[in-house]
């Protein structure tokens, strides 16, 4: 299966809230647009802040206190949990030049990442089989103290970027 975005944030932001309140926006409501944006931007942002993220890993692949071994790949990964027959998505997915694998989560919410989202990334990691592998958080936020005990205990460093 083929999945298509739009990848320019302009064109995206038009087709998600412009394009179809036209008739609105020319009978002088905009403020209901405006409204109908206000509660919609932190979904819509959600995919240009996976972007972002992957895009801070390839600028500091040279810095090995955040990329500890260089990647090959790195990007989005959609795919089928055969365990659980579902489909699942990782925001970041990557493999290092000696077959390591990146796995990472990115979340534009309001609210601190929890424990059982890092069960979810070290849960889905699993679907790879890889010897070693690294994990990622992007928060817009940071992270619960649950979360941080729970990384402390399976050795995952977690920080704010």
């Amino acid at each position: 299966m083929t999945l298509y975005v739009i990848s320019d944030g302009m064109f995206r932001f038009w087709y998600t809230f412009v394009s179809k309140n036209i008739s609105l926006i020319e009978a002088g409501y905009a403020a209901i647009v405006v409204d109908q944006v206000k509660q919609g931007l932190s979904h819509f942002l959600g995919p240009s802040f996976e972007q972002l993220s992957q895009e801070y890993l390839w600028n500091h692949m040279m810095d090995k206190d955040i990329v500890p071994e260089y990647f090959r790949r790195l990007g989005y990964w959609w795919g089928n949990d055969k365990k659980k027959r579902e489909s699942v998505e990782m925001d970041i997915v990557g493999i290092s030049v000696d077959n390591f694998a990146f796995s990472g989560l990115c979340k534009w919410k309001n609210e601190p990442i929890s424990k059982s989202v890092l069960e979810t990334l070290v849960y889905r990691s699993s679907l790879f089989a890889y010897p070693k592998k690294y994990y990622y958080f992007f928060s817009k936020v940071g992270f619960t103290d649950e979360c941080k005990k729970l990384a402390h205990q399976l050795k995952i460093t977690i920080r704010m970027i």
